[in-house]
């Protein structure tokens, strides 16, 4: 299901449909069939974008807040094969936000939960490719690999603490302006708190809830 507005014309959500039509109607443990779905998307870019928003808790991005982009023609220069990709943006409900802890969380399971519309089991690309142990076991593979080489806490510290010397300032002044109330500093580093704490947590939680979701031992 696509959300209720989508860029592009017609014949380029018709494109897209047809993955979706194609997922629901074939059985993608058979080869020949994952085969063909993978000459209609990346199959990579699929991964990554479900690794990551699952492990951030994005509680906004299963039917909603989806982007996705392929060439109109096929050439031989790089990315242009005519298969769709997905690209990560407005991931604000996630990383533990307070007003929506109930699905951010650091120990919500955003497999199953988590989700103000379907969870990714429920979608229907997700949930299909599933069935093929290829796939399966290259999105574990991904899974394991992001949550070490990118969300590894000391890490995303690092990155935290240049964010907060660039951007705090700034992001003080703009709340202070455009939302009601005094916003001080103490208040803006609560919240780097709640994300610090979140990153902190996530992967105890998170990889339980992948084995029960995925059936792994």
């Amino acid at each position: 299901k696509l959300g209720a507005e989508v860029g592009g014309s017609k014949e380029y959500i018709d494109w897209y449909t047809d993955v979706q039509k194609f997922a629901r109607k074939n059985d993608l443990s058979i080869e020949e069939n994952y085969q063909k779905i993978s000459e209609m998307m990346d199959i990579q870019s699929f991964i990554d974008n479900f690794c990551f928003q699952i492990y951030v808790a994005a509680c906004d991005s299963v039917t909603n807040n989806v982007a996705f982009w392929r060439t109109k023609t096929v050439s031989d220069q790089e990315y242009c094969d005519g298969k769709w990709r997905w690209i990560i943006y407005d991931t604000d409900d996630s990383l533990g936000i307070k007003v929506l802890e109930e699905y951010t969380a650091y120990d919500v399971d955003s497999f199953t939960a988590g989700h103000m519309f379907i969870a990714p089991t429920d979608d229907i690309l997700f949930s299909s490719l599933l069935q093929n142990e290829e796939y399966k076991n290259r999105f574990i593979e991904t899974f394991y690999q992001m949550e070490e080489e990118i969300f590894e806490p000391s890490l995303v510290n690092e990155v935290i603490d240049e964010f907060v010397d660039e951007y705090m300032d700034a992001a003080i002044l703009s709340h202070q302006r455009w939302h009601a109330g005094e916003y001080s500093e103490e208040d803006y580093l609560e919240y780097v708190d709640v994300v610090r704490e979140f990153f902190d947590n996530r992967k105890e939680y998170i990889n339980q809830h992948m084995k029960e979701a995925l059936e792994l031992e």
